[in-house]
């Protein structure tokens, strides 16, 4: 997957602003978010431990990127109900076939699933969707992530939702984990 395709998935119809990496890309210098900058972005985020970015995948069909990362990298790490030690989500479906079908729900569960497997030290995941994104908030609700409330970090005003370990353990013993992300 190239980054024209993920440059064209943030500047799609679809998503109109609703995903905003903006702050990461500020870290090398751009605020666009056209291929070469994104490029680059990719190229920061795998030599950094900033974000840790993915390709959503069917089979060999990408349609949707992830990014984890570390809170510590975060202008949320100030808010009380962050920790340095939590990890947060963004996400998006880019390829607009794939909206409402509920890939949304099993993909940020999975996603739970992984970091909370492999970061022992981590006591929630977060998300921050923009406020004005009802769809991504829903989502966040749907997956047992609790809104602690409306922030605002510069470049935008968001909704801070949190899941903590023993959330997640309660509802993980329920559901079946499909396997839909790969490095990119």
């Amino acid at each position: 997957m190239d980054a024209a395709t993920i440059s064209g998935w943030w500047q799609s119809a679809h998503i109109d602003g609703l995903f905003l990496p903006y702050p990461r890309l500020a870290k090398i210098g751009h605020t666009s978010i056209q291929s070469s900058t994104v490029s680059q972005y990719l190229d920061f985020c795998r030599k950094t431990n900033d974000a840790t970015p993915y390709l959503v995948c069917i089979g060999n069909q990408a349609f949707g990127y992830l990014e984890t990362y570390q809170s510590i990298h975060s202008p949320l790490t100030p808010h009380p109900a962050i920790s340095t030690t939590d990890r947060g989500i963004h996400f998006m479906i880019g390829d607009p076939r794939h909206i409402q079908q509920g890939w949304g729900t099993r993909i940020l569960t999975r996603v739970a699933d992984m970091l909370f497997d492999t970061h022992a030290d981590m006591g929630q995941i977060m998300a921050e969707p923009l406020d004005i994104n009802t769809k991504t908030k829903q989502l966040c609700t749907r997956i047992g992530l609790t809104e602690i409330g409306r922030i605002d970090i510069g470049h935008r005003v968001s909704r801070l939702y949190v899941l903590s370990r023993g959330q997640w353990h309660q509802r993980r013993d329920t559901r079946k984990r499909p396997h839909l992300i790969a490095p990119v």
